[in-house]
């Protein structure tokens, strides 16, 4: 299966979509076993009409100038394999054993969190397609075949979850770099994650960002939906669900905050310059809004390093006039590396220590383009904002999750609160739980997805 991985996600110059389908298709079935079959047994395992296998398979044996020869190669059966041992030899195809060479490097899997549900997906989209769909709760909806994915649209579900990481989540990959490695056109593209996510495949689309002063041209992310019924059966003993956490007065609201007084503080300096020469108590009170827009939640000592001598770093500037989707994007990225942090500093968290990673805060100031990015003290001064935050936002779904598995016990209002704590510590522990979150569309709440053992069932 490594190569059918590889094959996925490598882009073939000049092959349509339906045909690299049908090259993923064909290694995942076993090229040996596809190679052999007839022109019906194609069809139907494949999912696609006769004329559309022929039409393929002509694409894929036309010579390719790096191996001389097409992707496919055409072969003939012994003499007699006709039918009924007599007429006319029967015809087969084999791949090229130069481009399977190409399909075998060393560590073919890295970075694959998820090559069971590719197989599973591209192995079994017959049962998909002649399935009734159901919705979140396995009830069935409507039943016509629109409303069905069709081979090519699990073909590019296949694709999403080999680029996904271990939660589901897409960053950094734009719809027409996804279309690149498919096969297709953009527009293609976006009908199939159209489809997709009014089926439930994907749970939410995040649209990116081009020319703010704050990430610069970013693209966006596609959060999957690994809690959909039709994939329960493959995680084995582990199950998803979704919750939701309210943030209107929480963390992720910060965002909002820093652009409305970013606004406001870009707004009174503009008045101040157009008025002449300000009063020196004028420019002192702009000078404390800035320093005070500056002051980071956590890290004290970080922001002191940054800010030595009173300088004020601008910080606030890389907000200004910050657009819905620019804030959206911010609020995402702030649930992104609160989630990291989770990850790499669960035991800090859970002991209440604030630790600084310097990997994370690398990689947010990575991810950050400003207009002023040749300041380097600007740019890491708007990155250990973003970590800050994101810290304190860990912690709180941490508390939140926590509390959530307190086992239930008639003395437990009885209980301190550091000997809840110390419950809901063990309890999370032994639950082995996993989170990825995100803003839904209008930020009243963080949706949370959340990955745990399959409970044993008892007798």
């Amino acid at each position: 299966m490594n190569q059918a991985v590889t094959l996925l996600l490598m882009h073939l110059p000049g092959v349509s979509a339906t045909a690299k389908y049908f090259l993923v298709r064909a290694l995942y079935l076993g090229h040996e076993v596809a190679g052999g079959m007839s022109l019906d047994e194609l069809s139907s395992q494949f999912g696609l009409t006769k004329r559309a296998v022929i039409r393929v398979r002509d694409e894929l044996m036309q010579p390719v100038k790096k191996y001389g020869d097409g992707y496919l190669l055409e072969k003939k059966c012994p003499s007699g394999s006709g039918h009924g041992g007599r007429g006319r030899p029967r015809k087969y195809f084999q791949f090229n054993p130069d481009f399977l060479e190409d399909l075998c490097p060393d560590g073919t899997k890295q970075g694959v969190a998820h090559a069971e549900i590719c197989q599973f997906l591209m192995q079994s989209h017959v049962q998909f397609c002649k399935a009734r769909l159901r919705d979140m709760t396995g009830r069935a909806v409507a039943d016509g075949p629109k409303d069905r994915p069709s081979a090519l649209n699990l073909y590019v579900l296949a694709l999403l979850w080999a680029l996904a990481d271990e939660m589901g989540a897409i960053w950094e990959r734009g719809v027409g770099e996804i279309a690149q490695m498919a096969g297709m056109t953009r527009d293609q593209a976006n009908n199939h994650l159209s489809k997709l996510t009014r089926m439930g495949y994907i749970d939410s689309r995040l649209s990116g960002v081009s020319g703010s002063s704050l990430f610069g041209r970013s693209p966006g992310a596609i959060f999957l939906n690994p809690a959909h019924s039709a994939l329960s059966g493959v995680w084995g003993d582990v199950e998803w669900y979704w919750d939701t956490y309210p943030t209107q007065d929480s963390i992720l609201w910060a965002v909002e905050d820093a652009s409305r007084e970013a606004n406001v503080i870009g707004s009174r300096e503009k008045k101040i310059q157009a008025k002449g020469p300000p009063a020196e108590w004028v420019m002192r009170n702009l000078y404390l809004d800035k320093r005070a827009f500056e002051g980071g939640l956590l890290f004290y000592d970080a922001w002191r390093e940054l800010t030595e001598s009173g300088r004020i770093l601008g910080v606030y500037s890389v907000f200004q006039d910050a657009a819905w989707p620019v804030r959206r994007y911010a609020k995402a990225v702030l649930c992104r590396y609160a989630r990291q942090i989770l990850e790499r500093q669960v035991q800090a968290i859970c002991q209440s220590r604030e630790v600084l990673d310097p990997e994370v805060l690398d990689d947010i100031q990575r991810l950050i383009a400003t207009k002023c990015d040749r300041e380097e003290k600007r740019t890491k001064g708007v990155a250990l904002w973003f970590y800050s935050r994101a810290y304190v936002l860990a912690q709180e779904i941490f508390r939140q999750r926590a509390l959530a598995l307190i086992p239930a016990e008639k003395d437990a209002g009885s209980l301190s609160f550091l000997e809840k704590t110390k419950q809901a510590r063990a309890a999370l522990a032994e639950s082995g739980e996993a989170w990825s979150f995100f803003p839904n569309r209008m930020s009243a709440f963080t949706k949370i997805l959340i990955r745990m053992k399959r409970l044993p069932v008892a007798n």
